[in-house]
């Protein structure tokens, strides 16, 4: 059971438990990856509106359409959750589907009746590019495949936008970022 003052809202009606600086950004939580996307895509011309410092992830409003170290683009936020676009840099393809694209959402519901607080996270990477349903490549047959080889067609088909260790990296990551969000509301 979560005591009150852990769940208590403050003047604007959000819990304490979302105000972005404990879920989104928790700094523990996204320190290594803030480090690596601000050393390969941080520049003073494209990027230079977007959050990068701590100073900005930890006064931020989270407000819709805040961008995240070109990684991350805030999509809605509401007292109880916040929804974020993710999986390419948010200055591709703003407004249609990309080849790799994800979504991830964070919630957190009080519970001042009962005294507990529930608190979800839902992430979703998917295939946004239709041509990446499937291919067709063409290739030779036969021995030698030279000239003499036939010509014969291949299908594939696609297993996600990301498989491997990139797959189990975005799992470790997801958890990470949730869990270090919630160490700021335990008692």
């Amino acid at each position: 059971m979560l005591p009150e003052h852990i769940v208590r809202t403050e003047s604007s009606q959000k819990p304490a438990i979302l105000s972005g600086r404990e879920t989104v950004t928790e700094l523990r939580g996204y320190t290594i990856q803030r480090l690596y996307l601000q050393n390969k895509y941080r520049n003073d011309t494209t990027t230079a509106h977007q959050l990068w410092t701590k100073q900005q992830l930890n006064t931020s409003d989270y407000a819709p359409s805040t961008q995240i170290t070109d990684h991350f683009v805030v999509l809605s936020k509401s007292p109880t959750s916040i929804l974020i676009r993710c999986g390419d840099s948010p200055l591709t393809s703003p407004d249609s589907p990309r080849a790799s694209d994800g979504l991830f959402e964070m919630c957190a519901v009080a519970n001042l009746d009962e005294g507990y607080a529930e608190f979800r996270l839902k992430s979703i990477f998917y295939v946004g590019d239709e041509n990446w349903a499937g291919a067709t490549t063409t290739g030779q047959s036969g021995e030698g495949a030279g000239a003499g080889g036939k010509e014969v067609a291949e299908k594939w088909e696609n297993k996600g936008p990301m498989q491997g260790s990139m797959w189990y990296a975005h799992k470790l990551y997801t958890k990470l970022w949730m869990e270090c969000g919630l160490s700021r509301v335990k008692s």
